[in-house]
C-alpha cells in the first residue's frame, strides 16, 4: 500500500533557506508541488487553539494534537501553523486513513534564516488503519516529499530509542532529517522534518508528553 503525498503549502521558504545551510546540496528554487513535510508557512498562525473543525476532504483540524509536543525546544516556542494544517487536510486521499491533523513549528519568530528548525505534523488515524505495512508506506511517502527540496532521500534510515519512544529516522541528501513516532490509544503519528545542528527533531521526540 502506498499513501498519497500530501499537498504542500506554497510557503516553504523557511525550510528551503535552512536546508541551504545544512549541506552541500543546493535545493531547487521551486518548492515541491506535493510534499507532506515541507509544508511550512513563513508566517505561522498565532491565533489561539480552537476546537476540532471539519476540513475539506473529511480530515479535521485539531490543535489539541499539539499538546503532545514540548512547549519549547532550546528556547524556541511551539507555534501552531493552522493555515498549513488546513491545506494538508484538504487532500482527499488523506481522509481514508487520517481523522485529524495539526501542524506546529519551532523556529525563532521573525527569522527566515534560522539555522535550527523543526516542522511537526501530528495526525490521529482512523480506527483499524495502523499496521506495519501502513507505517512503512507513510514514512516512505513522507520522506520522499520532505527530501524533494533537499536533493532526495539519502541512504541510511535508522531506528533509535529516543525519550522512551521507538523513533524511525530518515535522512535527505541536503542534511535534513525526518523522525517518525507511533503513539497508541488512539493511534497517532508524529512526523518531523528538522534541519540544523541543534537536532531539534530529537529534542521534540524527547519532549513528547506520552
Amino acid at each position: 500500500m502506498r499513501l498519497p503525498k500530501l499537498a504542500a503549502s506554497s510557503a516553504s521558504l523557511v525550510l528551503a533557506l535552512a536546508i541551504a545551510g545544512c549541506g552541500p546540496t543546493t535545493p531547487t528554487a521551486t518548492s515541491p508541488s506535493r510534499s507532506p513535510s515541507a509544508a511550512v508557512s513563513a508566517e505561522a498562525s498565532s491565533s489561539p487553539a480552537s476546537p476540532p473543525s471539519s476540513a475539506a476532504g473529511g480530515v479535521a483540524l485539531d490543535p489539541a494534537l499539539l499538546d503532545l509536543l514540548p512547549d519549547e525546544v532550546e528556547g524556541q516556542g511551539l507555534r501552531p501553523d493552522d493555515e498549513t494544517a488546513v491545506d494538508l487536510a484538504g487532500n482527499a486521499g488523506l481522509a481514508a486513513d487520517v481523522e485529524a491533523i495539526a501542524v506546529g513549528l519551532y523556529i525563532q519568530p521573525g527569522s527566515s534564516t534560522a539555522d535550527d528548525l523543526a516542522i511537526v505534523n501530528v495526525v490521529r488515524l482512523r480506527p483499524g488503519v495502523f499496521g506495519d505495512a501502513w507505517f512503512r508506506s507513510w514514512r516512505g511517502t513522507y520522506d520522499t516529499g520532505a527530501c524533494e527540496i533537499a536533493g532526495g532521500v539519502a541512504p541510511g534510515a535508522a531506528v533509535s530509542e529516543i525519550g522512551g519512544h521507538e523513533t524511525h529516522i530518515g535522512s535527505c541528501q541536503g542534511g535534513v532529517h525526518t523522525y517518525h513516532v507511533h503513539l497508541t490509544n488512539p493511534d497517532r503519528i508524529v512526523s518531523i522534518t528538522a534541519a540544523g545542528d541543534g537536532r531539534f527533531g530529537e529534542r521534540v521526540v524527547e519532549g513528547l508528553t506520552e
